[in-house]
Parts: C-alpha cells; structure tokens; sequence
C-alpha cells in the first residue's frame, strides 16, 4: 500500500476542492455574525457629543437616531460607557485566549467551533434585547470569547484542510469575506437599518452554522498529531476524498511518533529555544498588526465626516487586500509579504501624519483619504499574511496555543487601541505618528523570521526544533519516525 505524509494526503484527496469550498460557506456564516457584532460597534455605539443651542436644547444627527448611542442616551458624563464596550470586549478574548486555545488544539477544531457557536446564541440574544447599557458591555465580553473560540480555530480548520498550493488562495477568500461583511454593515447603518436588527441577523447566521456545521469534519493534521488516530485521520481523508471527486482514499499515512509520551503546555514556548525566538517575534508582530488595525478603526472618526461612506471604503479595500495577497505571498513569500506590508502601511502613516503641515490643516480632505484606504489596505494584506505566516511557523501539536500566545499579545493592543486617542491627547503626541513609528519597527523585527515557503507543516515539536539544531550543527531531540 502507498505511503505519503499527511501533507501529501491532503493534497492527493483535494481533487476539485469542493469540500475546501463547503468549509468556507459554512464558516463564512459565523464571519458574518462576528464581523456585525465586532466591526458594527462603532456604528452601533457611535462616540456623539449634542449640538446645544444657546437655550441648551441639544439634538443630534437624524441618521444616528437608530443608535444604542440615543437609545440609551449615552452623551455627556455618560458617553464614558461607550469606551467600556470596546475595553470588555478585548478583555473577554484577553481572558479567554490561553484556555480556548488550549482546547482547541486539545479537543479539536470541530468541537471549539461547534460548542462556541451554540453558546453566542443565548449571549446576541442579550444584547439585541437588551434594556441597558450595561448589559451590553457585560455581553461584549462574551463576544471577545466568541472570536476566539471561533474564528481562530476555523481559519486553522481551513488552512489544515488545503494543500500548500491553495492554501493562501482559499485562506484569502475567508480574510477577503470579513471585509466584504464590513462594507454591508456599513451600508446597513447608511440605510438605517436599526442595531437590534442588525444583532438578530448575526443570531440567525449564527443558527443556520449550528445545523450545517456537522458537514465539516475534523481536521486531519489534528487527529493524526494530537489523537495519534491513524484509522480516523484516513476514514476522513476518505470522505474529503470523495467529496472532491477523486473516489476512496486507498493510501497509508505516514506517521511521526515520539519515542516518550510527551505532554505540551504553554511552558514548551520557554524549554525549546527555537519556539521561544519565533514565539518572541510573533508576538511583536501581533501585538503592532492589532493595535494599528483597531486603532484606525477608531481613529476614523476623527477624520472623516460620514462614518459609513468611509467604513464601506475601509472594508472593501481590506477585502482586495486580502484577495490580492493571495498571489503576492506565494511570489515573494511570506518573509518579504511581511517586511513590505508593515512598511508601506507605516510610510503611509507617516505621510498622514505630516500631510496637513506640508499642504494645509484641513485633515478632512480626499488626500488623507486615499492614504487611509491605502494603509488599511496594507494592514489588512499584512493581518492575513501573520495568520497564514503563524500557521506554517508552529508545529500542529501546538499551533493553536501559538495563536492563543499571539492572540493574547494582539488584544493588549486592542484595548490600547480603544483608548488611543485618549492616551495620545493626554500625551500630546499624534496618534498616526505612534502607529507609523509601530508599522516601521515591525517591519524591521520581521526580517528576524524564517521563510516557510514551499515547506510542509511540522507536526511535532520535537520534529521542528531538531531541523533547527541541524541547521545549528547541534544535538537533536530524540524521535524515531514510523512508517
């Protein structure tokens, strides 16, 4: 019987993709949901102050008559409560990061996915329903666990599901629907549709996902590295097979298994010396990519007068950022990707930055504009290429616990973006310049990176640090490999 390794496996039963294509129209519907809850908030809660009068009667824009903003009347020593939304979200994924990754990578991709769609039912319930402001916040903290019990571990789902040569392309599309979805809700709000209805939409999604989700299995790479199951990772290898055209899977796998049955937690981040460095650079890179795509998201409303009309713009320019990285990243690979993302992206602040000193002070003009769409387009390239750039850094026995690590970093930065503004007033620096100082450093601390272009996936730790200590002329980990 022939042997292959999982990778080859996985590209032998890929045949016509249909499978790869039904993973992601089944998980786009959880994308939906999560991008209303999540790139909705500034819609839904916008930051207004009144326009009094001289006999103090204070009004506000017709078109935000539709906000949780005037439902709850959250102006003046009240509009604090706005910011609070934002900090318990990033607090919920901050809280939840560690152990939700750990389960992933413990029970499985389906299972994460699966149990963490039913749960964010009940919790868009509360607060399409909701009677007070403070069950909104409360709830949004539940929203933060929700991405991170969900849309990590379906974009891992995704990536384990494609063969190398389509992974970027297909993992692009499921980036480049989160900013299609961005730039709907935008029109959404422009046409006044009402937020509760807009939460009742991603409820709805969230159930059609809870029906169809028991016609995607379980990862391969997943049973194979964390349930050592040889019979189920080729009886689903079988199916995916069949689904995609290419009839039974006939072939044995080629398996990895280490000599002593060895148990990893966060703490292998610090015993092997390869994880340590790649784990260090990761988080770098995570935590300047998070804090400049959340803080232009709420930087934008200082600079541009219609929320939406922009919004739309920002979210259509993430969607071809997306798409089109897909090409570039399997050209030039991910460690140039990387290094010209955050560089543009930081030229383009900058230029933001000393824009109004050079022509004029008028900061709401189509120049800041189009440098705005193009650092966010930049950003976004760059956010997909991390998430892809992560997957193939970190052996499967750990990679969900790599991005629990990076996660955790990146939302520190988000609820320092939530503030941004605040800090960067009270500072008296700007905050565009802080973001391009950001972008520029990473670029430089990506250079530090291994290319993993062409490379198949590591499945064991022990596996990735022994390539690193022969190319070290050093002493590998002991592993004997079973065929």
């Amino acid at each position: 019987m022939e042997q292959m390794t999982i990778d080859n496996a996985i590209a032998k039963v890929s045949g016509n993709h249909r499978y790869q294509k039904r993973i992601i129209y089944i998980l786009c519907l959880s994308q939906l949901s999560l991008s209303i809850m999540i790139m909705g908030t500034p819609y839904m809660i916008p930051s207004i102050d009144q326009d009094c009068d001289s006999l103090n009667i204070c009004s506000i824009p017709d078109s935000l008559t539709n906000s949780a903003t005037f439902d709850f009347q959250l102006f003046n020593e009240k509009k604090y409560l706005i910011g609070l939304v934002g900090t318990s979200y990033f607090a919920g994924m901050i809280t939840g990061v560690l152990f939700l990754s750990w389960f992933s990578d413990t029970y499985g991709r389906i299972k994460s996915i699966k149990y963490f769609t039913i749960i964010g039912v009940p919790v868009l319930a509360f607060i399409a329903f909701s009677w007070s402001i403070w069950v909104i916040i409360i709830s949004y903290f539940f929203v933060g666990l929700l991405e991170i019990g969900i849309f990590v571990p379906s974009f891992i789902l995704l990536t384990e599901n494609s063969k190398a040569s389509h992974r970027n392309f297909f993992s692009g599309i499921f980036f480049s629907i989160w900013g299609i979805f961005t730039s709907f809700i935008s029109i959404l709000y422009l046409l006044s549709v009402p937020w509760r209805f807009t939460i009742i939409i991603s409820i709805f999604t969230l159930l059609c996902q809870i029906f169809l989700i028991r016609y995607v299995h379980e990862s391969p790479h997943f049973l194979l590295a964390n349930h050592k199951n040889i019979d189920e990772t080729i009886k689903v290898l079988n199916a995916i097979s069949i689904i995609n055209g290419e009839g039974p899977f006939t072939s044995d796998i080629k398996h990895v298994e280490i000599e002593e049955n060895v148990s990893h937690s966060y703490l292998s981040f610090i015993k092997y010396r390869h994880l340590f460095i790649k784990i260090l650079i990761c988080t770098l890179l995570w935590f300047s990519i998070v804090l400049s795509y959340y803080s232009m998201l709420f930087i934008m409303p200082s600079l541009f007068p219609n929320l939406y009309v922009e919004g739309a713009i920002m979210g259509l320019a993430e969607a071809i950022g997306s798409l089109l990285t897909t090409y570039s990243v399997n050209k030039l690979g991910r460690k140039k990707c990387t290094f010209i993302c955050f560089l543009i992206s930081g030229l383009c602040f900058t230029t933001i930055w000393a824009y109004p000193m050079i022509f004029s002070d008028n900061q709401n003009d189509w120049g800041i504009l189009a440098l705005w769409t193009l650092g966010r387009f930049f950003i976004s390239s760059e956010y997909f290429v991390i998430y892809i750039y992560t997957v193939e850094l970190f052996p499967t026995r750990i990679r969900n616990m790599a991005y629990g690590i990076c996660n955790f970093i990146g939302r520190i930065a988000g609820m320092i973006s939530s503030n941004m503004i605040t800090i960067c007033e009270a500072a008296g620096i700007s905050p565009v310049a802080v973001l391009a100082i950001t972008m520029i450093m990473a670029s430089v601390i990506s250079c530090f990176l291994e290319e993993t272009l062409g490379k198949n996936m590591m499945e064991f730790v022990e596996e990735d640090e022994n390539n690193y200590r022969e190319e070290n002329c050093e002493e590998g980990v002991s592993y004997n490999k079973l065929y």
